[in-house]
């Protein structure tokens, strides 16, 4: 579930290297910090989460050659391991878990995958709750949250995208190195929830339809079509709402490759809403 990645046409080459860095630095802490299987579960959306944390305190990381931990017999440049790279491999256990744990099942390979994933990083698991059980009672409230409103066969759209823009709220929060940013971060993560709520029901919406799980636009009678029209034009609208708190942040460094994650990465990504060919991904 990428959602948060660069425009490659429009992105310089040494941001580009900058990325791929980072990625491969969150790699090397998920599979040092959380065990073997760790880096099984990495996804791009975390990357930004690691450009704000060391961009706003001015951490410029260091980069050295090491070997990818998942082809030993590779080389690649990496970021050495930051506070922004930790809090990022994290973050990436904790979600991944909820996700998987919250995913619905079609068939009996979905069902192994699922069992197989949990089991594997069930230790990762606890090892991030431990260090940060602030975020993970966030979760389970917001996780509480969110199955009251599908009980109850929530129709309303403001409410159904509330747990999502909770989390990502708080989470952005956790970037901040002093006070002065927190109000900026905290609505730059209330837009960034609603979009990958939005984005991630029309992922899901043919699978819901087919299983009768819950969906808000299901539940309003859309169809697959209207449904993503109405996604692209909210999304439009959190992003212009993202870009405004976004632009009072004071990013010390990797601010031209966070905007290009943020302005033309998300855009790009936006307008290919329900569009599963053709999308470009990062491949290292």
């Amino acid at each position: 579930m990428d959602h948060l990645h660069p425009c490659i046409p429009e992105l310089k080459i040494k941001d580009y290297d900058t990325f791929r860095a980072f990625r491969c630095g969150i790699c090397s802490q998920l599979r040092e910090g959380y065990g073997f299987f760790a880096n099984l579960i990495l996804s791009n959306d975390l990357i930004p989460f690691a450009l704000l944390t060391d961009g706003l305190a001015g951490r410029e990381a260091t980069v050295c050659m090491a070997r990818c931990p998942r082809h030993w017999l590779r080389r690649h440049r990496m970021m050495c391991h930051t506070q922004g790279i930790r809090l990022a491999a994290q973050l990436n256990v904790l979600l991944a878990w909820h996700y998987i744990a919250d995913a619905a099942t079609v068939g009996p390979m979905e069902k192994c995958k699922r069992f197989l994933l949990m089991r594997l990083e069930h230790g990762a698991f606890v090892r991030a709750c431990a260090e940060y059980p602030s975020i993970e009672r966030i979760f389970l409230q917001e996780q509480a949250h969110a199955q009251a409103l599908e009980l109850a066969k929530n129709k309303s759209y403001e409410a159904s995208w509330e747990p999502f823009t909770n989390i990502f709220s708080a989470l952005f929060v956790y970037c901040a190195p002093d006070q002065s940013a927190v109000k900026a971060l905290r609505r730059t993560g209330g837009a960034m929830g609603k979009i990958l709520f939005l984005m991630r029901s029309i992922e899901e919406y043919a699978r819901d339809k087919k299983i009768g799980k819950y969906n808000i636009f299901l539940e309003n009678g859309l169809t697959y079509e209207a449904a993503r029209e109405y996604a692209k034009c909210q999304c439009g609208i959190a992003a212009a709402e993202m870009a405004n708190a976004y632009n009072l942040l004071n990013m010390k460094v990797y601010r031209s490759l966070l905007d290009n994650i943020m302005f033309q990465g998300l855009e790009e990504c936006v307008s290919s809403i329900g569009v599963v060919k053709g999308r470009k991904r990062i491949r290292l």
